[in-house]
């Protein structure tokens, strides 16, 4: 019998539109994502910084973070151990802040030391890459909860290459016709880009000889996974802007459904919700809490929820 795990891990913290357009031609963010050829792109109001300053004498970031009319708690960010970990001076340090991104550079040598936006701090939050304090309770992912509006591939290309090196329907379709959700932000500036790799798990169990003889040397393609991970999501999400939505799903003829999987699924290993008009996905980058599942059994594909709407 053969049982496939599927867990999809972002390659690159999530980058607006502008953002992702900015850095597409960037060769370093490019050699990060390449490996990514699933990406999905979402919309929330757009998360800012706000409140900010910066204490001189004791090297602390302090900010909130703003998304509509919510605000977090105040936040401190201590960068002392992290000017220690790149060997530069705090004299030698130029800062650079505002509403939507906070850099630190090497004021000899011009090289960017540090940079995040709102966004991209939350990431590196939920992965212990960086480390923020506040004395109150709030819950934060109400700031990593998006309207899922796409789901695509690259079977060839990075994702990044793929939504920004031709003209991609899809994207240009969602800002074209897109509302923003604030009557102050740019749609550009809403929308999400997110960039993933599945990680894969083959299981193969064996009762029988004719198990061993079928099923020893069987390991899932990497490019049927792909092909088939888009029909799930875009199947059983319906996602508004995918204008094919698979009906047939989980048959199909560059998919899983020829494999003779016992059984197989997808998961969400981030720390993000994805909402349509089905309902919410739920991901989480803990192994400890539960997350959604799309599960898939002969020819039926559903939804298990980790928690009841």
């Amino acid at each position: 019998m053969r049982y496939l795990n599927n867990e999809l891990v972002l390659v690159f913290p999530p980058l607006s539109n502008q953002e992702a357009s900015w850095l597409s031609n960037d060769k370093e963010v490019e050699e990060k994502v390449q490996h990514s050829k699933i990406y999905m792109i979402g919309q929330r109001k757009e998360l800012l910084f706000t409140d900010y300053s910066y204490d001189m004498d004791n090297n602390i970031f302090l900010f909130k973070l703003k998304m509509g009319n919510l605000i977090s708690p105040p936040m401190r960010f201590y960068l002392g151990d992290d000017f220690l970990k790149w060997d530069v001076d705090f004299q030698d340090a130029g800062l650079e802040i505002g509403d939507r991104l906070f850099r630190v550079t090497d004021l000899y040598t011009n090289r960017c030391i540090l940079w995040f936006t709102p966004t991209v701090l939350m990431y590196q939050i939920s992965h212990n890459q960086l480390t923020v304090r506040t004395d109150s309770e709030f819950d934060f992912r109400q700031f990593s909860t998006y309207e899922l509006l796409y789901v695509g591939i690259s079977k060839e290309n990075s994702s990044l290459l793929r939504l920004f090196e031709d003209a991609h329907h899809g994207r240009l379709n969602i800002l074209t016709n897109a509302h923003p959700k604030a009557p102050t932000s740019r749609v550009t500036d809403e929308l999400i880009i997110f960039m993933f790799d599945i990680c894969a798990l083959n299981i193969n169990v064996f009762s029988t000889t004719e198990d061993i003889e079928n099923d020893m040397n069987y390991q899932s393609d990497k490019i049927k996974v792909i092909a088939d991970a888009e029909k799930a999501f875009v199947k059983l999400l319906d996602t508004e802007y995918n204008s094919v939505k698979y009906e047939q799903y989980p048959k199909g003829r560059d998919g899983l459904f020829q494999d003779q999987l016992t059984r197989y699924g997808y998961s969400l290993k981030e720390d993000i919700t994805f909402y349509t008009r089905q309902g919410e996905f739920h991901g989480t980058i803990g192994y400890s809490d539960p997350c959604d599942l799309i599960l898939i059994e002969d020819d039926v594909a559903k939804v298990i929820k980790a928690y009841e709407d």
